[in-house]
């Protein structure tokens, strides 16, 4: 018979310590000096300021993309919609039932290929860009307040290379 384990107690201290094993120097990564957590922090805020000026308009702040890319390409299938946010098709149903409560698109069964289905602006959608892509605008220009113009177009630089340069690593290994 084995000997029942007798439980530690728990050391409080224990959460407030730097990781790393017995002896060895503590692995750290302080947040100002990540960044994953600048970024995602970052994101985070503009979300937020999205999703505040989103609100009169009947509009989820998660489906702002979608209405974006169909504002750029009005009637594209479910699929590439989807592609060109970069976001599962699950995923971009569910936003496209959003809009469509919203009044914003209609989805069509496509007639060339009845398997597909194709997303299309409503008058609605359409008159709201002329509303909301100001607030967008506005947005970015408080976000990039302080930087000169030359600062703000070598950031979107920097964040744009980033974004190359993880996009193999997002993608699932081939079997």
């Amino acid at each position: 018979m084995r000997a029942s384990a007798k439980a530690k107690p728990a050391d409080p201290e224990a959460d407030r310590r730097p990781v790393g094993a017995a002896g060895e120097t503590p692995i750290e990564l302080p947040y100002d000096d990540s960044v994953g957590y600048l970024l995602s922090d970052t994101q985070r805020l503009l979300y937020r300021c999205l999703q505040t000026w989103l609100v009169p308009y009947d509009i989820a702040a998660g489906t702002w993309h979608f209405l974006r890319a169909i504002w750029r390409e009005d009637g594209l299938t479910q699929r590439e919609l989807s592609q060109r946010v970069g976001i599962l098709e699950a995923t971009t149903g569910v936003a496209l039932e959003k809009l469509e409560k919203s009044g914003c698109v209609y989805r069509s069964r496509n007639r060339d290929d009845r398997r597909k289905v194709n997303v299309y602006l409503t008058r609605r959608g359409r008159d709201l860009a002329q509303e909301l892509l100001p607030h967008a605008i506005d947005l970015n220009d408080q976000a990039l307040r302080g930087f000169t113009s030359e600062e703000a177009e070598q950031f979107k630089s920097f964040l744009s290379r980033m974004r190359d340069n993880l996009k193999d690593l997002a993608q699932p290994a081939s079997k």
